[in-house]
């Protein structure tokens, strides 16, 4: 993250209630346009909001995003602030989409959370203006968390990068656990809304390492999803499609085990290689059916392209694991995402 010092537009200071509200009362009458393009509406509880996306090019944009973003110091934590001074870097590779309730009739606009994107380097032979877009922080404000917002921000987001030619992968910087959760829940949505994961996807698991590889990437650049965040969407989906529990299926729950942990043992490497091969065994089991379990707790309550619940499949030993009521709620990803130093010992 990139520290700057925040800019603040000096406004008089009022020393009593009464100057105060009548200072509040004449600025409310100042006519309030977001800066940028309107990216998408919704509506939610019976009210209206929108979704703006401007560049830090903006000067309009520039200027609220200096107000605001100390919001970053006090939600986010070891969060820091972007130096919006570095024309360079700022101006060119940052955008800002700003979440709005929109009151009618007055249509006066009120935030509700905002999250900063940036765009970095992508090698390519043929384009050079293509680029990776990386999702930063992630912020909504307390009075509007837990009422779904996070997630309808980030699916217009991810729906407005998609859109973008020039935009060839999507990745996400830091992410917390909640904002991850969130995140594999919405992407995973996503692919099964668009047909990306059918019934015909469990044919994958026939594949031969390289080959599996091979669509993996093939895939994801379609999606624009990052490589290891496609490679646990489809071991999620997957996971719904085998059934552990029959016998008749026992070479198919092999051949997933088998991708499951591969990929695994190359994410570890570093640490798993400084094992005897006897722990390093049960460790790489022990990271498997943790994250067995974990894709079992994520995928309860996603539908496919055809309406149908995902069903659970666990192995004999993660059924019998209970889910209490609180590990099966969906979180809405309403809190900070980003940023976070919490870190899972072992990678998944």
């Amino acid at each position: 993250m990139y520290i700057g010092t925040l800019s603040i537009t000096r406004v008089d200071v009022s020393t009593d209630t009464r100057s105060f509200i009548q200072n509040m009362k004449a600025t409310s009458e100042i006519p309030f346009t977001p800066p940028g393009r309107c990216v998408s509406q919704y509506i939610a509880s019976s009210k209206s909001y929108e979704v703006f996306c401007a560049s830090l090019s903006d000067p309009k944009c520039k200027q609220l995003f200096a107000n605001i973003q100390i919001l970053v110091l006090f939600l986010v934590e070891a969060g820091s602030l972007i130096d919006i001074n570095d024309e360079e870097w700022s101006t060119n590779r940052w955008n800002i989409y700003f979440l709005y309730e929109k009151s009618n009739p007055k249509g006066y606009y009120s935030l509700v959370g905002y999250c900063t994107t940036f765009d970095y380097y992508w090698f390519s032979l043929d384009d050079s203006d293509n680029c990776r877009s990386r999702i930063s922080q992630f912020i909504i404000l307390p009075p509007f968390q837990n009422a779904g917002h996070g997630k309808k921000l980030y699916s217009i987001i991810i729906s407005d990068l998609l859109s973008s030619e020039r935009v060839r992968e999507i990745t996400v910087e830091d992410p917390s656990e909640i904002f991850e959760e969130m995140r594999d829940r919405s992407d995973l949505r996503r692919l099964l809304a668009n047909d990306t994961f059918n019934s015909s996807t469990l044919e994958v698991l026939q594949l031969e390492p390289r080959d599996y590889d091979d669509y993996i990437e093939k895939t994801r650049m379609l999606s624009k999803t990052p490589k290891r965040q496609f490679a646990r969407l489809l071991e999620m989906y997957l996971l719904s499609l085998v059934d552990q529990n029959k016998k008749s299926s026992y070479s198919a729950v092999a051949k997933y085990t088998t991708h499951v942990k591969r990929r695994l043992y190359r994410h570890n490497k570093d640490i798993l290689s400084q094992l005897d091969s006897k722990d390093r065994i049960e460790k790489l089991e022990e990271t498997y059916m943790s994250v067995v379990q974990d894709y079992a707790i994520l995928i309860q309550g996603i539908t496919n392209s055809s309406g149908r619940t995902l069903k659970r499949a666990l192995s004999s030993k993660a059924s019998r694991d209970t889910l209490n009521d609180e590990e099966e709620q969906e979180v809405d990803g309403d809190t900070q995402m980003s940023n976070s130093p919490v870190r899972k010992r072992v990678r998944r």
